[in-house]
């Protein structure tokens, strides 16, 4: 364990009452506090004469597994002081705290004790820790999927939804596209089912792909289904990117309230939903004019 970053939460949580450290450990949050901290807290306690609670054994989760390869520098200076540095010797070591969760981090934020101004820096790698220049907490976390909402709660659902929408997108035009082929020809449908899943297998075995490729010229299927593959993620993507963004945003607006924000964080005032409702919707209408008068029958012409 670090012994440096567990003196500097032992000096920070001094002032917490015997009752508070003792429900905090027998809670046993991994995703909020680090085993630095668990350390620190079961040294104060034993320092004022209580017997720790014997906490259980952590179970590593997939947010922990990758809080553990990467450190988060904070110096409660403000960035203007550090902006493009990455030498830390003119702070002194009581004004940097090591973050190793991104959940013990996020509560000092939202707890109001990092401001979003502050120096902050991502260290992936001990050796590379005077290569790397600092920049500030709101502009790392907004890097961060756990903490983007502390700062753009509306955008961050936005984005989210972007994502999902693209997945939901491709998913719903794969089906669409499967059935089509099967209505036209079982035989060219099977052969479609053969090549999305040996896309799929190329990341054991790169060439699996040609199988489904030989079958087809025995089988006489003159269709080129990589391309209709590559037609159908493109569509998918097209309109369930942006019809995802749409409802993110809503989303987003919807749970503001609810969601938890960095006390000095800025309104993302209206130009959010200029970006993630009137953009996408607009261009929503202008893909579908696109798809039906260009894109449908350029792909009659592929598939023959």
């Amino acid at each position: 364990m670090n012994e440096k970053l567990i003196a500097q939460i032992q000096n920070k949580m001094e002032s917490k009452s015997t009752e508070e450290l003792i429900d905090i450990l027998e809670e046993n949050n991994r995703e909020v506090w680090s085993n630095e901290a668990f350390e620190a807290m079961q040294r104060i306690l034993t320092a004022r004469g209580v017997k720790p609670p014997t906490l259980l054994s952590e179970v590593p989760s997939a947010n922990n597994e990758a809080a553990t390869h990467v450190t988060i520098q904070v110096a409660n200076i403000p960035i203007n002081q550090m902006k493009g540095k990455t030498d830390s010797s003119c702070i002194s070591d009581e004004k940097i705290y090591t973050y190793n969760s991104y959940g013990e981090l996020k509560k000092n934020i939202i707890d109001g004790n990092v401001k979003r101004n502050y120096a902050a820096r991502i260290i992936k790698n001990e050796e590379d820790t005077q290569k790397v220049a600092w920049s500030n907490v709101e502009n790392i976390s907004n890097g961060i999927a756990e903490l983007k909402s502390l700062y753009n709660p509306v955008w961050s659902h936005t984005m989210k939804g972007f994502g999902y929408g693209a997945i939901v997108g491709i998913v719903i035009k794969a089906l669409d596209t499967t059935w089509l082929l099967f209505s036209v020809d079982q035989t060219t449908g099977f052969i479609w089912l053969l090549i999305v899943g040996s896309l799929f297998l190329t990341k054991w075995w790169k060439w699996a792909p040609i199988v489904p490729m030989i079958i087809s010229f025995k089988v006489g299927v003159k269709a080129n289904l990589f391309i209709t593959f590559l037609a159908v993620m493109l569509v998918g993507a097209i309109f369930g990117g942006p019809a995802g963004m749409v409802i993110g945003t809503i989303v987003g607006r919807i749970r503001l309230n609810k969601i938890d924000r960095a006390p000095d964080a800025y309104q993302e005032g209206l130009s959010i939903y200029m970006k993630g409702f009137f953009a996408p919707l607009i261009f929503l209408v202008a893909a579908v004019i696109g798809y039906v008068f260009w894109f449908t029958p350029m792909m009659v012409k592929w598939l023959s």
